[in-house]
């Protein structure tokens, strides 16, 4: 394309060759404008033109701008996957009540003498639900004295441990056996011998069976019924 100069202008000449690169396509766009403002019929108003568009050529090539745009995602993607805070539910500890001293706790047993404690099991049959399978008895001469078998939780309050539930009461005169407790879950199994009738001698039980509940998410419930057995009589006020 023939450029129009005026007679004897060979510095813009030069000027032009000096500011004419090859082989980049971007350039020669760049190029373009500084063709443009060396025609003197355009004047100075596309001087200001080129001189604007040389200067949005300079700032950033394509290939910078993909960089950037690159690092830019990469950094959002990099705070995307931040691991979530994570927010455990709260559980009763079972060290608080592993803890208690329970052979020397007030039970609301009437045996008509000093009831003891002993836990035998710390149960947790779901989230958040720490529990003591307690056997209760009364101390007594020779034999088996009949034991109540309660439930205690650690609402974490003040006030310490307290009486969720009674699974076995005393009158019902059943005997657990050592080491017969298991507790997996919501599942709970205690063997326990019993008697017959009164004439049965408090040495020999002759009625042995496992009592077995299962966690509804709030007590536990019994799975099937107990056995015929003898009783205590009924506390007044139980």
């Amino acid at each position: 394309m023939a450029i129009d100069q005026a007679p004897g202008d060979s510095t813009r000449t030069d000027l032009m060759r000096t500011y004419r690169p090859t082989g980049d396509p971007m350039a020669k766009a760049c190029d373009s404008p500084r063709r443009a403002f060396a025609t003197p019929r355009r004047g100075i108003v596309l001087m200001l033109i080129g001189v604007a568009l040389l200067a949005g050529c300079s700032r950033t090539t394509p290939s910078e701008r993909v960089t950037a745009g690159s690092a830019e995602q990469g950094s959002t993607a990099t705070s995307s996957t931040e691991a979530p805070s994570t927010t455990t539910s709260s559980t009763v500890p079972e060290s608080s009540l592993r803890t208690v001293d329970w052979a020397s706790m007030n039970y609301p047993v009437d045996c008509g003498g000093r009831a003891t404690g002993k836990a035998v099991a710390y149960p947790s049959p779901q989230p958040g639900t720490g529990l003591a399978i307690v056997l209760v008895s009364c101390v007594a001469g020779a034999g088996n004295p009949p034991s109540a078998v309660l439930v205690y939780e650690n609402a974490g309050s003040s006030d310490g441990v307290h009486l969720r539930q009674t699974l076995v009461p005393y009158h019902d005169d059943w005997s657990p056996v050592p080491g017969g407790t298991t507790a997996d879950g919501g599942n709970l199994s205690i063997k326990v011998d019993g008697y017959s009738t009164e004439s049965v001698p408090r040495c020999c039980p002759d009625v042995h069976t496992t009592m077995t509940w299962t966690w509804d998410g709030n007590k536990y419930v019994a799975d099937k019924p107990e056995p015929l057995h003898k009783q205590l009589p009924a506390p007044a006020n139980p």
